[in-house]
C-alpha cells in the first residue's frame, strides 16, 4: 500500500506542467521569435549604407561643382572655361558612377540640363561652352541602369562627344556617341513599336518591337541662327557601351530622315515639344511632337534660312507604332491648351433676361 502511494506521487511529479506554465512557455517562444525578427530586420537596415549619409555626401559634392558649372557658362576667358570643364566633367562622371547617385537630383547644378527617361532607365546631363566667336561646344553624360550577370543593378556612365557639325546632310546620318552633333537636351520621349519594318536604305526587313527614345534639344548654332532638333536614341542589344543616334523614322515624304533639324532666326522663338493635338483620326485627341511652321518674312528671303521664323501655325509628327514604328507628318494641327480645359462654354454663357448690345466683343459691355 505504501509502495503504491509512493508510486502514485512519483507519477504525479512526472506529469506535464500545468496549463499556466504551458501558456508562459508559449509566450516565451513568441517573445523570442519577435525579438529575433526585429533584431534581424534592424541588423539588415544598419548593415547597409545609411541613405541620409549618402544624400549628404552627394549634396556636398554637388555644391562644390555648382561654382565650377557657373564659371564654365559665364567666365570671360574661353581658355579658362575649357580647362575648368575638363575637371568638372571628370568630377561629375566620378560621382555618377557611384551607387546611389542615380536617385540624387543634383538640383544645385542649375546651369546644366538634367532629364530622366520616362521609364526611369537612364538620364542625361548636358551643358555647353560659348567661346569669343559665339561658337557653341556641347558636352553630355548619359547615366544608365543595366543588369549584371547576377541580376543586380549596375550604373554605366557614357560621354557623348561633340565631334560632328550640323551640315546640310546631317538629317540623314547614322551617328553614335563619338559622332554627336551636340545639343542641350530638354526633354526625353519614349515610343514603342511592333510588327516588322523595312529599312529604306538597306532594304533589310527586321522585327520592329523596339523602344525608341526621342531627345528634344537646342543648339545655339552661330550668332545669326539657332537650331532645334529631334534626335532618336537607341541602345545596342549586343554591346551595352554602344549608343545609336538617329534612325530612319521621320516621313515627310517617301524618303525617311534619321533626325529632324530646324534652323531659324536667332531673334525668333521656335516651339518644339510634345503636345496634345485635336484630331478626328485616329482618336479625338492624340499626343504628337508639335513644332512651329517656319516661313520666310517675304519672298525675297525665301532661300535665306537665317531669316525664317514661326508664322503662327503648327505642324506635328505622330508615331505610328503599328507600321513597324515611324513618324508621320501632319500639317496645320490644332494644339489643345490644357490650361483652358476648366473654362467650359456653359460657364461663360451670358445671363438670361439681360439686354445685350449687338456688335460688341463682350456681350455685356454697354456703350
Amino acid at each position: 500500500m505504501i509502495l503504491s502511494i509512493q508510486k502514485r506521487k512519483a507519477e504525479e511529479e512526472l506529469r506535464p506542467v500545468p496549463s499556466v506554465v504551458s501558456l508562459t512557455r508559449v509566450l516565451y517562444v513568441l517573445v523570442c521569435f519577435f525579438y529575433g525578427f526585429f533584431h534581424t530586420t534592424l541588423f539588415a537596415q544598419t548593415s547597409k549604407e545609411p541613405v541620409g549619409e549618402n544624400f549628404e555626401f552627394f549634396k556636398m559634392e554637388s555644391e562644390s561643382l555648382k561654382g565650377m558649372a557657373k564659371e564654365i557658362l559665364n567666365h570671360d576667358s574661353s581658355r579658362y572655361k575649357f580647362e575648368l570643364n575638363k575637371k568638372f566633367g571628370a568630377a561629375l562622371k566620378g560621382l555618377l558612377t557611384m551607387q546611389g547617385s542615380f536617385d540624387f537630383p543634383f538640383d544645385s547644378l542649375v546651369t546644366i540640363s538634367k532629364i530622366y527617361a520616362p521609364d526611369y532607365s537612364f538620364r542625361i546631363f548636358s551643358w555647353y561652352i560659348v567661346d569669343e566667336d559665339q561658337d557653341h561646344f556641347y558636352y553630355a553624360l548619359l547615366q544608365r541602369k543595366v543588369k549584371t550577370i547576377g541580376g543586380k543593378d549596375s550604373l554605366i556612365v557614357q560621354a557623348l562627344n561633340h565631334t560632328q557639325a550640323i551640315t546640310a546632310d546631317a538629317e540623314n546620318l547614322a551617328l553614335n556617341q563619338n559622332t554627336w552633333l551636340g545639343a542641350l537636351f530638354y526633354k526625353v520621349l519614349m515610343f514603342k513599336s511592333k510588327g516588322y519594318r523595312r529599312d529604306f536604305y538597306t532594304g533589310k526587313v527586321e522585327k520592329a518591337q523596339n523602344t525608341y527614345y526621342v531627345l528634344l534639344g537646342w543648339n545655339g548654332g552661330s550668332k545669326y541662327s539657332t537650331f532645334k532638333m529631334i534626335e532618336p536614341l537607341t541602345f545596342d542589344e549586343q554591346d551595352v557601351e554602344k549608343i545609336h543616334l538617329g534612325a530612319p523614322l521621320f516621313y515627310f515624304n517617301a524618303i525617311p530622315k534619321y533626325r529632324v533639324i530646324y534652323e531659324y532666326s536667332d531673334n525668333a522663338f521656335f516651339k518644339l515639344n510634345a503636345e496634345l493635338v485635336d484630331r478626328k483620326w485616329p482618336r479625338k485627341s492624340v499626343e504628337m511632337i508639335v513644332f512651329d511652321h517656319l516661313s520666310p518674312p517675304n519672298r525675297i528671303k525665301k532661300h535665306e534660312m537665317l531669316a525664317y521664323g514661326p508664322d503662327g501655325s503648327y505642324d506635328g509628327l505622330y508615331f505610328r507604332r503599328n507600321r513597324g514604328g515611324n513618324f508621320g507628318y501632319f500639317k496645320n494641327v490644332r494644339v489643345i491648351d490644357r490650361r483652358l480645359d476648366k473654362y467650359k462654354t456653359k460657364d461663360i454663357e451670358a445671363p438670361k433676361g439681360q439686354y445685350l448690345e449687338k456688335g460688341l466683343f463682350h456681350p455685356l459691355m454697354k456703350k
